[in-house]
Parts: structure tokens; sequence; C-alpha cells
């Protein structure tokens, strides 16, 4: 194969591909609500995500501890499963609301 060829080949398929530029006044905006909303659900997705890395850390680590006579591991899915599903929810429930009034 000549190296060449893939190239030509390769530049071709990406100048074929790649779509033409949308005027400024064309492109989708969001309207501030949905930019509060995007910011919002990024940092709710993001303590999901510490919530479940902190739930397994602590129960990994702390097996052999007990508080009020069950393992730290076991509370730590008592606490941490709960604060998951609520911050779940928050985001459903969130998504919702701004799908609601996008369509409004």
């Amino acid at each position: 194969r000549r190296p060449h060829a893939d190239h030509l080949t390769q530049s071709c398929w990406s100048a074929c591909t790649r779509e033409p530029p949308m005027p400024e006044d064309e492109r989708p905006s969001l309207t501030d609500e949905e930019e509060i909303w995007s910011a919002l659900r990024t940092a709710i997705g993001g303590l999901a995500v510490l919530d479940l890395v902190t739930m397994i850390i602590v129960s990994e680590a702390m097996e052999e501890r007990t508080w009020q006579g069950m393992s730290v591991s076991v509370w730590a899915i008592v606490i941490g499963v709960p604060i998951f599903a609520l911050l779940s929810a928050l985001t459903l429930f969130g998504d919702r609301v701004i799908l609601r009034n996008h369509r409004q």
C-alpha cells in the first residue's frame, strides 16, 4: 500500500463528510433557563458519581469497623443508595420540567 493513497482517501473522506458551518442566526440557541439547567445537571451527575465512588471506597475500606451495631460498609450503602436515588430523581424531574417548558 502506498501511504500517499491512504492520505488522499482519508482527506477526501473527511472533506466529504464535513457539514458546512451554519450561519449564526440559524444555530439553535439555548435559553438562560436551559443553560442554567445544563450546568446544574452536570453538577448533579458529578455528585452522583462521587456518591458511588465514595460508597465503594468506604464499603471496602471499613469492612471491619462497626457503628451503632452495624458494619460501616452497611452504613455506606444505607446512606449512599438513597442519596444516589435522590440525585437521579432530581435529574429526571429537572429534565421533565425543562422539556415541558421547551415545548410551550
